[in-house]
């Protein structure tokens, strides 16, 4: 329990260090990282010190994971007829991540859950699971590569502004922390 607790209390420092990075360097950080997300870490010259870093981690590979893995998608997802997917994505699997208090109270925060704006998020969301389940998506540069690189620096956004608004974080721990993140 004690390691649960402790996640509570973790964002995602290398993508908390990306955002911070990028308020200093503006438009030049910003290619830089779309650069690489497309292209790889390879493609850059001098990378930023914390650019660098996230594109490391995003692309070493794990020992089990194989190059047909990734060129098979997820086929558990893509086996699933429409709209029977849909029904599960929209109407299950998100009413449970939306039903954490600290994830709801973000998403107010955010005006995320508003009646305008969950439409598209959720739509937002699907699409990026989409591009992740798809045979390839996640090879360096596909869409659901990109896709996923870029949902965690909104989320390194979203937790700097919340984090500098005054979120109660002895509350509700740290906004969009790993134990959340695991959950979801």
């Amino acid at each position: 329990m004690t390691h649960v607790a402790d996640m509570l209390t973790v964002g995602d420092p290398l993508a908390d260090a990306v955002i911070a990075e990028l308020a200093d360097l503006g438009a030049e950080g910003r290619q830089a990282l779309d650069q690489g997300l497309a292209e790889g870490l390879d493609s850059l010259r001098e990378p930023p010190a914390a650019i660098r870093a996230l594109l490391h981690q995003l692309e070493e590979r794990p020992s089990w994971l194989l190059d047909a893995d990734l060129a098979d998608g997820d086929r558990a997802t893509q086996a699933i007829p429409q709209p029977w997917d849909v029904i599960a994505f929209a109407a299950v699997s998100m009413t449970y991540v939306y039903a954490s208090p600290s994830i709801a109270k973000l998403l107010m925060y955010t005006g995320d859950l508003a009646s305008s704006a969950a439409p598209r998020r959720l739509a937002e969301t699907g699409a990026w699971r989409s591009a992740v389940v798809l045979p390839g998506g996640l090879v360096r540069g596909a869409p659901g590569y990109v896709a996923t690189a870029r949902v965690r620096l909104m989320h390194a956004r979203v937790r700097a502004k919340a984090l500098r608004d005054g979120w109660d974080t002895g509350k509700l721990g740290v906004p969009i922390n790993q134990a959340e993140l695991a959950r979801t």
